[in-house]
């Protein structure tokens, strides 16, 4: 009778313990993250190949060892640099040197990207699928002249590439902008007057602080700025100047747009109509934002209320240095 007891006490814990789980009729739904980026703060990463130049001592000398400086490059952002697309740019120079003091021209300072520079990827599975590196090198370089005593010299490689940033938020609209504001239901779907997450891919320039509120009837208004993250300076895309004219320097163009199927209205100020979205020019200092203003109107006389992608890319023209420090040996060959 003991036992019996036992089991069925066993039992009842074990239904309680089913009807916990199960939660009566409550459902729990979670949602999906939108992460649709790597991201990142960097585009095209740079820096001097072991050895070339060396750093052992009497590895360059006077009087015509010859010597090689190379480069690494690694694209670090989502942006693919295409070599053989028309316009595509991407430059390297060494400066702080006379050529002829190295056997060299002026056109030996100088070389472009032959290859392809893929950006990375977010695979559908979520893991990540790195971005390209390559590598340039200027060679056939020695030191010509005879030197009286050990010549440091400092070499420095100028980068001057144009890329882009994307960006994508997830954005509230409404056709009946007052009732969404005090509908629970139309609430639970999204808000109309709240801050929005920017989704950026990995790049030196971002969008950020997104924020969105209701304007009447069915518009809301968008508001959001152009940071510079990098160090770097920032020139105008596709310029016929490269990194070169003050005229083109601070310059990014903004593109903003709603999906094609979209059947709600885009306008934002002082932008026009381009090919892929609304365009502008616009100065963006460093350490000073830009603000952007847009205008979302939905349907009117419909009572429809969702998320919509608001899609900004940023494209520029991004110039950075990085330097190396050797010593020229004093062979005495000529003492």
């Amino acid at each position: 009778m003991k036992q019996n007891k036992i089991i069925l006490m066993a039992l009842i814990a074990l239904m309680l313990l089913f009807s916990a789980c199960g939660g009566g009729n409550t459902t729990t739904t979670n949602t999906p993250i939108y992460k649709p980026f790597v991201g990142g703060d960097n585009g095209i990463t740079f820096e001097f190949m072991p050895g070339m130049p060396s750093d052992v001592a009497g590895a360059i000398s006077d009087n015509g060892n010859e010597f090689a400086i190379g480069v690494k490059l690694t694209n670090d952002g989502e942006y693919d640099i295409d070599a053989e697309t028309e316009g595509a740019y991407l430059k390297l120079e060494l400066k702080g040197i006379k050529p002829e003091y190295y056997g060299l021209t002026n056109d030996d300072l100088i070389k472009y990207l032959e290859e392809d520079l893929k950006g990375a990827r977010k695979n559908i599975d979520g893991t990540i699928l790195k971005g390209d590196f390559n590598m340039l090198a200027f060679e056939g370089l020695s030191y010509k002249s005879d030197i009286q005593g050990d010549l440091p010299v400092n070499f420095m490689v100028d980068i001057c590439y144009d890329y882009g940033t994307k960006s994508s938020t997830r954005v509230c609209v409404a056709d009946d902008v007052n009732k969404a504001l005090v509908d629970e239901n139309d609430q639970k779907i999204c808000m109309v007057s709240a801050n929005q997450e920017t989704q950026n891919s990995a790049g030196p320039v971002k969008v950020q602080n997104m924020r969105q509120s209701p304007s009447g009837g069915s518009k809301i208004s968008i508001l959001f700025d152009i940071a510079r993250i990098g160090l770097g300076d920032i020139y105008l895309f596709e310029n016929e100047n490269g990194c070169d004219s003050n005229a083109d320097k601070d310059k990014i163009k903004v593109v903003v747009s709603l999906p094609e199927q979209s059947t709600a209205l885009l306008e934002c100020t002082g932008f026009t109509e381009g090919p892929d979205g609304l365009e502008k020019v616009m100065t963006v200092f460093k350490e000073s934002p830009q603000a952007v203003t847009c205008r979302i109107t939905g349907e009117e006389g419909e009572d429809n209320v969702y998320l919509e992608n608001l899609n900004v890319n940023l494209y520029y023209r991004y110039n950075e240095q990085i330097s190396k420090s050797v010593i020229v040996k004093d062979t005495g060959a000529n003492n």
